[in-house]
């Protein structure tokens, strides 16, 4: 279990809800990160359902495997910018153990196959997510990038509305076989928001 990093976004704001502040908040320093020493591709998808906790899942290749680290939210931070509760007061209702930690976080190891195709090629990762619209798949956002060698893709919630079939297929056998790999105690603090229910 890990503790809530940073929190910057309340109800007047709500632009400031973007995966910037989810990624402080769960995984630490950005959206964005740089290329771990000895990875040869990073890929992360920040979601962040109508109602349940955020969650974020980090993959970086290593040789080929799938380093796989996956941290979900065991409170919504919306849920509590929504409710009007002050980014620094979840500060010291953390601190005085008086909500739960941040989030839960499980890491895995995958074979490169275990995932799809699709994550390992970035004109196609992009092509998926049609670079400047908002994806939103039931009132659920989702938000992803890409970092190689020698590119960053980025894509945000930025144009209109709309239903994405592949986004969709892509982010389900993800955590599907993420969910498969672990054990059930973790499987049932992980995946046990109605999001995950099938």
């Amino acid at each position: 279990m890990k503790r809530l990093y940073e929190f910057e976004f309340g109800r007047e704001n709500a632009k400031g809800y973007r995966p910037d502040i989810l990624c402080r908040a769960l995984t630490p320093p950005s959206f964005v990160p740089e290329l771990p020493t000895g990875a040869s591709l990073l890929v992360r998808f920040v979601v962040a359902p109508a109602s349940a906790p955020e969650y974020v899942i980090t993959l970086t290749r290593e040789n080929d495997d799938w380093q796989v680290i996956f941290r979900t939210a065991r409170i919504s931070l919306w849920g509590f910018a929504y409710a009007g509760v002050h980014p620094q007061d979840v500060h010291r209702l953390l601190a005085e153990r008086r909500i739960p930690p941040a989030c839960w976080e499980a890491t895995t190891t995958l074979p490169i196959d275990a995932l799809p195709a699709e994550l390992l090629n970035p004109c196609e990762f992009e092509r998926i997510f049609e670079k400047t619209s908002i994806v939103r798949m039931g009132g659920t956002s989702v938000h992803a990038c890409m970092v190689t060698s020698n590119q960053e893709i980025e894509i945000r919630n930025l144009g209109a509305v709309r239903w994405i079939d592949e986004v969709y297929a892509l982010l389900d056998s993800v955590t599907d076989r993420i969910r498969k790999s672990l054990d059930n105690d973790m499987v049932e603090r992980l995946f046990k928001w109605p999001y995950f229910e099938s």
